[in-house]
């Protein structure tokens, strides 16, 4: 058995972590895939993940985020066949699943299982991670849904709100929102 904390300060803690983290660094954030890496070296992937630091040229979408911020990714080498690499969830982040069983999304391949993975790390029930991690959900409705699930333990920080407008703005291609009005 692990000595993961799955208290609720602490699961709640990583989805705040998380979604600061894709809030001030929007080009690492993309809802639409679990986690991409588009400029690295394997050397260098591999380090910065061994250092829990977000790798250079990677984006990932929120259960991503929260996996990778867990230090639970690991590179893999797909270059032979697509030219790239890829992020997978570690053994360590398989055996969390193992020992989480309910928590599981994908049995035949748990180490694409980001999904499940994030919702054991931030205390989700299958609904709210179908809520919270779908794809369409844009900035401001992922704060939102975190505020719901969280009871308002988690909110959208008063100096992050126009920033927040400015992602969602220009992701929806109407432009970027002056954030300093």
């Amino acid at each position: 058995m692990s000595d993961l904390d799955l208290s609720s300060e602490a699961c709640e803690r990583r989805l705040s972590a998380a979604l600061t983290e894709i809030t001030t660094h929007p080009e690492r954030w993309d809802q639409g895939v679990w986690a991409l890496v588009e400029e690295a070296t394997l050397e260098d992937l591999r380090g910065t993940l061994d250092r829990h630091e977000w790798p250079c040229g990677t984006f990932a979408c929120l259960a991503g985020t929260v996996v990778i911020q867990g230090g639970y990714a690991e590179a893999r080498d797909d270059s032979r066949l697509h030219g790239s690499f890829y992020l997978v969830i570690s053994e360590a982040g398989c055996d969390e699943l193992r020992d989480h069983p309910w928590a599981m999304r994908n049995w035949n391949n748990p180490q694409i299982d980001f999904g499940g993975l994030a919702a054991l790390l931030c205390g989700l029930t299958l609904e709210q991670s179908g809520q919270l991690f779908d794809s369409d959900n844009e900035l401001r409705t992922l704060w939102q849904l975190a505020t719901v699930i969280s009871h308002g333990r988690i909110t959208l920080p008063a100096e992050l709100d126009a920033v927040v407008t400015n992602i969602d703005n220009s992701r929806d291609g109407a432009g970027l929102a002056d954030a300093s009005a």
